[in-house]
C-alpha cells in the first residue's frame, strides 16, 4: 500500500497543474461531474469538463485533502473502505505493464499523472471496495487526464455482487442529483466552465430537486425488493433490469439541454 503523496509524485502533480488554480476545488469538482451528465461523450464539451473535473481531484490530491477525495473516489457512495489502483499501459497493450495499489487517494492520483516513463502512454485509477466493485475514475492518456463518469460501463465487479453493483450505481446517479440542486446547476451555457457557471434558482430548482427525489425513490423500490424473503431471484432480475444501460433509467440524460425545460 502506498504512503501519502511525498517527493517526486508530489512535485510532478504540482508541476503537472501548472498554474491552473481554483479556491473551491471540491465544489468546482461536483458541478463539472454533473454538467458532463448533459453533454454527449462525444462532444467537446464533455470533453473540457472531464478534463476541469479531473483538474479538481488532482488540486485535492496535492492539498492532501484525502477526506474529500475518499467521499469522491469510490464505487458506492455508502462506503469510503476503498482500495486505489494504479495501472499504467505501454503502447497497444491491453495488459498493464505496471500496477501499484495505494491506500491513500492523494498518493494514488498524484502517481498517476506524475508517471514519467515514456513507454507508458495510458493510465487509469480504479477505486475498488472491499466487496470487489469497481470504479475506473480516472483516465491518463499521455499529459491528458479525465475523470468518467460512474455509470454501468465505469463500474463493474464480479457476477456475484451483481445487485450491490446496482446498488452502487443508483447510489451515484442520486448522488449527482443532489449535487445539480446543491450547486443549482443549469445547462443553459453548454461548454462554459464549471467555476464560471452561476448558480439559478426557481423553477430549475424545483426540477433538480424533483430529479433528486425521483432517484432516492427508485433506491427505496430497490432495497425493498432485495429485502423480500421471497421470490430473491425475481428481485435480483427486477434489479438488473433497473441497472440495464440501455434502459431509460440511465440512457435519460440527468441535466436536459438547452431548450427542452
Amino acid at each position: 500500500m502506498g504512503a501519502i503523496a511525498v517527493g517526486g509524485d508530489l512535485r510532478a502533480a504540482v508541476m503537472w497543474l501548472g498554474s491552473w488554480a481554483d479556491p473551491r476545488p471540491s465544489e468546482s469538482l461536483q458541478i463539472a461531474a454533473v454538467l458532463m451528465c448533459g453533454e454527449s461523450h462525444e462532444s467537446p464539451a464533455f470533453d473540457a469538463y472531464a478534463q476541469e473535473a479531473a483538474r479538481c481531484v488532482v488540486a485535492l490530491a496535492v492539498g492532501d485533502e484525502r477526506d474529500a477525495l475518499r467521499e469522491f473516489l469510490t464505487p458506492d457512495p455508502q462506503t469510503t473502505q476503498v482500495t486505489y489502483t494504479v495501472s499504467c499501459y505501454s503502447t497497444g497493450d491491453v495488459v498493464a505493464t505496471h500496477i501499484r495499489d495505494y491506500s491513500s487517494p492523494a498518493s494514488a492520483v498524484c502517481a498517476l499523472v506524475s508517471c514519467d516513463d515514456p513507454a507508458h502512454e495510458t493510465a487509469e485509477l480504479l477505486a475498488s471496495s472491499r466487496t470487489g466493485i469497481r470504479w475506473s475514475a480516472l483516465r491518463r492518456r499521455g499529459r491528458d487526464v479525465v475523470l468518467q463518469l460512474p455509470t454501468p460501463s465505469t463500474i463493474e465487479g464480479p457476477t456475484r455482487v451483481e445487485a450491490a453493483i446496482g446498488a452502487a450505481r443508483r447510489r451515484w446517479r442520486g448522488r449527482l442529483a443532489s449535487w445539480a440542486v446543491a450547486q443549482g446547476v443549469l445547462d443553459d451555457e453548454p461548454g462554459t466552465p464549471a467555476a464560471a457557471r452561476t448558480p439559478e434558482r426557481g423553477d430549475a430548482s424545483a426540477l433538480w430537486t424533483r430529479i433528486a427525489s425521483l432517484e432516492e425513490a427508485v433506491e427505496r423500490l430497490s432495497r425493498q425488493v432485495r429485502d423480500l424473503t421471497v421470490e430473491e431471484r425475481s428481485a435480483d432480475v427486477f434489479a438488473q433490469l433497473l441497472d440495464d444501460s440501455d434502459d431509460a433509467f440511465w440512457s435519460t440524460p440527468l441535466i436536459p439541454h438547452a431548450g427542452t425545460r
